[in-house]
């Protein structure tokens, strides 16, 4: 009986031995973890930290476009690429005041995130760029200050959400629009019908047949959304493992497709007809909206960098394995141009 007594008490030591190792590992891994988070907050931000100076949030649910910025709101946005300072205008655009504006031509910028360019400070924008080109002596013969460009971005819109901006911008008189059209996600944005966004449909001459209004989803992120969006460490690691090879190797083990990949929209086996088709269908109603209302319609293309940019194409068709013989990373673009082209 004694020396079941002293192996039960040898048991009972190991078991202790080995929660309190269990402990000591699971506190040493919170220690480094929140460690980590602070370095990386402090020197090599991986989410966009927004500090939001003169209200809570940023995002202003509009009844008729979707959603705008919160109006008169300021906000810092920042991480390891970027730091600055937003002003929001009464409209819930980061530009200046347009109540008071004397220019007598008025040119909407009309786009998604690049056009928005928080990156960048607000005079480096290239639709201030481009109201201080239009505005040089050396360009045009008229008087100092004749042209005003206003940006009414944000980031997500479509060519639906960029109609109704543009409605009620129409109090502000412009003589013309130009959409900044980003050939890497807006075919696809003008396909989405999450319940955010309103819904444009077009008939063949463009007059608007139907909207379906935008409404407000109160509905939590998922779990995995919401730590990425929260945390600098998963933020590294899910974006890190997201574009790795492992990331393929292990959606094709469990029989998934992988992340969507910006290639796809250049792959030749993919049909596309109905993809291009809507942003046609779109962008033929605001084109006659505009006319309507006297407003004259450009359109520029912004192509996505694997377009511009021959050594991450390369790199990228290697990384996965691509066979460069599927794509045709010209095609969208060409397809565009020969639609307004003909429109």
């Amino acid at each position: 009986s004694d020396t079941k007594l002293i192996r039960c008490s040898c048991n009972v030591s190991h078991v202790k031995k080995f929660v309190i190792n269990i402990l000591i590992l699971g506190f040493s891994l919170i220690v480094a973890f929140l460690l980590a988070e602070l370095f990386l907050s402090l020197f090599l931000p991986q989410k966009n930290v927004q500090t939001f100076i003169t209200q809570g949030t940023n995002d202003n649910f509009d009844s008729e476009i979707g959603w705008t910025d919160y109006p008169n709101s300021i906000y810092r946005t920042r991480n390891n690429e970027f730091d600055t300072i937003v002003h929001v205008n009464s409209y819930g655009y980061d530009d200046d005041d347009w109540d008071n504006l004397t220019a007598p031509n008025k040119i909407i910028a009309l786009g998604d995130s690049f056009t928005q360019a928080v990156q960048v400070d607000k005079p480096q924008r290239y639709t201030d760029l481009l109201e201080d080109k239009l505005n040089e002596d050396t360009f045009t013969t008229m008087a100092e200050g004749e042209y005003a460009v206003l940006n009414v971005a944000a980031g997500g819109y479509s060519t639906c959400n960029q109609y109704f901006a543009l409605k009620k911008l129409l109090p502000q008189k412009p003589r013309a629009a130009i959409l900044f059209f980003y050939v890497g996600n807006d075919f696809t944005e003008n396909q989405d019908n999450s319940l955010r966004r309103p819904a444009c449909t077009f008939d063949d001459a463009g007059a608007l047949l139907s909207t379906r209004k935008p409404v407000t989803q109160l509905t939590q992120k998922p779990a995995l959304d919401r730590l990425v969006l929260g945390s600098h460490v998963a933020s590294l690691f899910i974006n890190s493992f997201r574009y790795s090879r492992i990331s393929f190797v292990a959606a094709s083990l469990l029989g998934k497709k992988p992340h969507y990949s910006a290639v796809d929209l250049f792959n030749r086996d993919n049909n596309h007809t109905q993809l291009f088709q809507n942003t046609f269908s779109n962008i033929h109603g605001l084109k006659r909206f505009a006319c309507q209302h006297n407003i004259s319609l450009g359109v520029v293309i912004i192509p996505h960098r694997i377009q511009v940019e021959k050594d991450t194409r390369t790199d990228i068709l290697t990384k996965y394995s691509y066979d460069p013989q599927r794509y045709d990373f010209s095609s969208p673009n060409d397809a565009l141009v020969d639609f307004l082209a003909r429109d």
